[in-house]
């Protein structure tokens, strides 16, 4: 570790997006972004459908 003196950055699937705001639900990240949300998945930033955030 290095104690945050190197950061590396984790933005595939994220490109040209501007991230407005980031939020965790147990151990999944989640971030809102000009473009609509996005969670992490296995280092990688899949957009989350619409459908999935609809209540029935």
């Amino acid at each position: 570790m290095n104690a945050g003196a190197q950061w590396d950055p984790f933005n595939e699937g994220l490109t040209i997006k501007r991230i407005y705001t980031v939020a965790t639900i147990g151990n999944t990240v989640f971030v809102g972004t000009n473009e609509g949300l996005y969670r992490l998945n296995s280092g990688v930033w899949e957009r989350v459908q619409e459908d999935a955030l609809k209540a029935d």
